[in-house]
Formats: structure tokens, C-alpha cells, sequence
């Protein structure tokens, strides 16, 4: 509905027109006929409200007034209304117990019998989260509260507060005038305006040491406040003050909280150490929000962030101070360009190192190759020589093409075929030992750079080895080829010496 707002009361929500002002305390005042303010005791906690003083009169003390102000109520919320006339005699009304009608005619019984005493009244409200929402019934004593109490209660009443809910909305009874709005809390008039993150614990743990990470498991976020939705004042500032520490926390390599101080360590080019007061509340420190947000985002390894972060910090650090001036994150993004152009360069010259060695691998596969096929041309060509030498001195001796190959030169063309098989199974075996050899190059590139590489990477620059299979396939199939041409071109040999041998012919072996 346009220019309205939903508030939470005793039994179901009431639609009330937004302009309209309420003051809790003011209507309790009406109520029980307090005209001065010193008259009525009010404080506001985050689990109760309580407010007492002395009844002025009973003129306003009816059932609808203590209906309408009972209908203010949160409906999670307890309440208990005492008015004392003396020791032994009193009034109450409970939300769990007797009804406002009864209430109201058992106080019109006993006010009757009252002459001129001091009647003093007591209301109390025990507040409870009800839907991630909790009602404020004086923004003016709770504030005073928050900004009152020490950091470290208020850090503990903080985190029990969103133990069992991501995101808490306190919801101001009367008009809010200074709303705010963080990841994790929101202080406003309205309830459910957006659509609140759920809570979850920073992850810092793997690169910080924060003593007092279980009780007080904040991000930063749960304090960064919309500066759309808010304006400066102390309690937002105390909620910065809170981002900035718990950002710290996010960087620093140890940091604790201990009473109402604040003890930190840095590790960087310079060792920092010192202790913050924590009830100083300074929002001063320096821009350790965006630090903290840049180490953790997405963009670059948070590793490397941190350290570089932790390097530059440290000189600008004061000895015992934790302060730091607003260019210190300029020059830690600086810093950090520098360094990815300095990795760049090593990554690539790295890259390289790898494709060499790879390249070398290729090269030593071809060469085994070539080197099995010269074995075979070796043996060709020497049986060749031998088969020539044979034939040529024959027919130079006897004139005469027939028993060129008697029973000495067979045994001995035989004997030489037998000689080129075992070089063949020699050099097959040769080779298969230069294969294994270059596949355990191979891993023991891989391994060297794994100190150096993620996996993957190291996958990629070498294509799922893509290229080593490529060359391990060649020299097999290269391989079989020549030892197959090899076996052929012995068959033939033996087969053409049997042809042309006087001694032993396949006529002689049939016959």
C-alpha cells in the first residue's frame, strides 16, 4: 500500500499511516500522568525494555489506553505491567496471564482506597527475534545503551544475536530519523525494506590467526554500512570502527581481542606489534576495508594479495600504531601490478622452459627413429656387400654364372641373415629401452615443475600430453614398419640365396 508501512502487534499486523509520529515513552507518560521526563526511569537493552515512576494520576489509566499501547508490541515480545500501591498490595497485567478488563477493575478497586500515596508503576518488555525482525520501543535509550557499552559485550551480544538468524532487523517502534543499513543488521522504521544476505563466517582462517575467530566469527561486511541509506553519527561510527577492526583481523597475521583491547601483529618487510584501546572508538584507521575486500575478492590469488598487502602496510606503519594514511591502498595495488608483470614475464620464460624440454623430446624421438632405420640400412647394405663380393670374385674366377653359391658361400649367406636378425631383435630392444627412456623424461618434467605450476596449468601448457603421445605413437609406428621391412627384405634374401645356391635349393629340400 503506497505512503504506508507494516508494524508487528500483539495478535496481527496493524497497517498505521507512515507520517504518523509515535513515541512509545511519550504514551506511557500520557498514560500514567508523568509531566516531567526525570519523573519516569527509561532504558532499553537489546533483550528488554524497562521503564518506571511514580503515577501521577489515574485519569488516562483505561482499557483502551493500556489496549492501544499494549498493540504496539511485538507479538514475539513478553511484557508485564506492576503498578505498586504499597508493599503487600499491587496490580499487575501479563501478556501471558490475566486480561487488560481485569486489570482494569482490579486497579479501580484498589485506587479507590488510596489517599495521597506515592503509587510507583513498573513496564517491562522482554524482547525476543521473531522472522530475522526485533522491535526498538525507544530508538533514544537504546542508542544510548549501544553507544555505552564496551566493544567486546557488544561484540558477544552481536554474535548471539544472529546465532539462529542471518540478518536481524530492529525495527523502530517510533520514527527512526537516522536509519542504517549493513550486510548482517539494519536499524529502521520499516521492516523487510530489502532482501538481507544470509550471514556466514568470513574465511580468513587459512591466512590469518584471529584468537577470538569462535566468539566473534564476523566479517567486516556484517559493519559496512550503506552510506546511501545512512548519515554519519556515533553510532555508525561505532559500527565502522568495528568494520575497520574486524578488516584487521582479515589481514594482519595475528590479531586477539582481550578485555577491552585490541592486540595485533604484522609480519612484512617490517615486524609490527601493538595494543588498541578499544573504547577510543576511533573510525580513523585507514583504509583497511577496501584492503581487506580487494585481498578476498575473486580477482588474483589471495596468497599472493596478502603478502603484498602485508609488505606495504608495514611501511607505513608507525611503531605501535595501527593507523595508516588512505594512499597506503594505492600503493598496494601498485605494488601488486608490479609483481603480476614480474610473474608474467617468469610464467612465460617458465612456459618456454617446459616447450623446450618438450621440443627436445620430439627432437630425441625422430632420432631413435632414424637410428633403428640406419641399423636396418647398416645390415642391408652389409649382406649387399657381401652377396656382390661373393658373386663378382666367383665369376671372376671360374667364367662361369653357374655354383656361384656352393655349400661355403650358402652357409656363410645364411650365417650372415642370422647375424641380421639377431641386430634387428637387438636394435627392437634398443629402441624400446630409448621409448622408456624418454617417457621417464617425460614425468620427471612434469614433477619438476609441479613446485612451481598448479596442475592444470601444466595440463595445458602440454596440451594433455597431446604432443608427447603423438611422438611416443610415431616411434611405435615407425617401428613396426622397418622391423616389418626388415624381417621382409631377410626373407627375400634367404629366398633368393636358396634360388641361385648349388648346396641347398628348395629342389634339393623337396626332393
Amino acid at each position: 500500500m503506497k505512503g504506508q508501512s507494516i508494524l508487528r502487534l500483539n495478535q496481527i499486523p496493524v497497517i498505521i499511516a507512515s507520517n504518523v509520529k509515535m513515541s512509545f515513552v511519550n504514551d506511557i507518560k500520557i498514560i500514567f500522568g508523568i509531566e516531567s521526563s526525570t519523573s519516569l526511569k527509561t532504558e532499553e537493552k537489546f533483550s528488554s525494555f524497562k521503564t518506571n515512576g511514580i503515577v501521577g494520576n489515574f485519569e488516562n489509566i483505561n482499557e483502551t489506553s493500556i489496549q492501544n499501547l499494549v498493540s504496539k508490541i511485538s507479538t514475539s515480545d513478553e511484557y508485564l505491567l506492576s503498578i505498586q500501591f504499597d508493599e503487600e498490595n499491587f496490580v499487575q497485567l501479563s501478556s501471558q496471564k490475566n486480561s487488560i478488563p481485569d486489570f482494569i477493575i482490579e486497579l479501580n478497586r484498589k485506587s479507590k482506597h488510596v489517599e495521597e500515596e506515592l503509587i510507583e508503576f513498573e513496564f517491562e518488555i522482554q524482547k525476543k527475534i521473531y522472522n530475522g525482525q526485533k522491535a526498538i520501543y525507544s530508538i533514544h535509550h537504546f542508542l544510548e545503551f549501544f553507544n555505552n557499552i564496551s566493544a567486546i559485550k557488544l561484540l558477544s551480544i552481536l554474535h548471539d544475536e544472529l546465532e539462529n538468524s542471518g540478518f536481524i532487523n530492529y525495527i523502530c517502534i517510533e520514527e527512526c530519523s537516522e536509519p542504517f543499513i549493513t550486510a548482517n543488521f539494519s536499524f529502521d522504521s520499516k521492516a523487510n525494506i530489502f532482501n538481507a544476505p544470509s550471514y556466514s563466517k568470513p574465511q580468513i582462517k587459512e591466512n590469518c590467526s584471529f584468537e577470538n575467530y569462535l566468539d566473534y566469527p564476523f566479517d567486516p561486511n556484517c559493519f559496512h554500512i550503506d552510506t546511501k541509506l545512512s548519515c554519519s553519527n556515533k553510532t555508525t561510527n561505532r559500527f565502522m570502527f568495528l568494520e575497520q577492526l574486524f578488516s584487521i583481523c582479515g589481514i594482519f597475521d595475528a590479531t586477539s581481542f582481550k578485555e577491552n583491547t585490541f592486540h595485533f601483529r604484522l609480519n612484512g618487510f617490517k615486524t609490527h606489534e601493538g595494543i588498541l584501546d578499544l573504547n577510543t572508538n576511533s573510525v580513523s584507521l585507514g583504509p583497511y576495508f577496501e584492503i581487506f575486500n580487494w585481498i578476498y575478492s575473486s580477482d588474483g590469488n589471495i596468497s599472493d594479495k596478502i603478502g603484498i598487502a602485508r609488505n606495504i602496510i608495514s611501511i607505513f606503519l608507525i611503531s605501535g600504531k595501527i593507523n595508516i594514511p588512505d594512499e597506503t591502498f594505492l600503493s598496494i595495488k601498485s605494488g601488486f601490478n608490479t609483481y603480476l608483470k614480474e610473474s608474467v614475464s617468469k610464467y612465460i620464460e617458465l612456459r618456454g622452459k617446459i616447450l623446450d624440454e618438450l621440443s627436445w623430446i620430439s627432437q630425441k624421438s625422430s632420432e631413435i627413429v632414424e637410428k633403428y632405420l640406419t641399423n636396418y640400412q647398416r645390415s642391408l647394405i652389409s649382406f649387399l656387400t657381401f652377396f656382390i663380393s661373393i658373386f663378382i670374385l666367383r665369376v671372376m674366377n671360374s667364367e662361369d654364372y653357374l655354383g656361384v653359391f656352393d655349400k661355403d658361400a650358402t652357409i656363410f649367406s645364411f650365417a650372415f641373415l642370422a647375424i641380421s636378425v639377431m641386430y634387428l631383435i637387438f636394435s627392437a630392444w634398443t629402441l624400446n629401452l630409448e621409448k622408456n627412456r624418454l617417457k621417464r623424461k617425460y614425468s620427471n618434467i612434469k614433477r619438476r615443475y609441479e613446485d612451481l605450476l598448479i596442475e592444470a596449468d601444466i595440463s595445458n601448457i602440454l596440451r594433455d600430453d597431446e604432443e608427447f603421445n603423438y611422438e611416443m605413437g610415431f616411434i611405435a609406428k615407425r617401428s613396426r614398419l622397418y622391423s616389418c621391412l626388415w624381417l621382409i627384405t631377410v626373407l627375400i634374401l634367404a629366398f633368393s640365396v636358396m634360388l641361385i645356391s648349388s648346396y641347398l635349393s628348395f629342389f634339393a629340400i623337396f626332393e
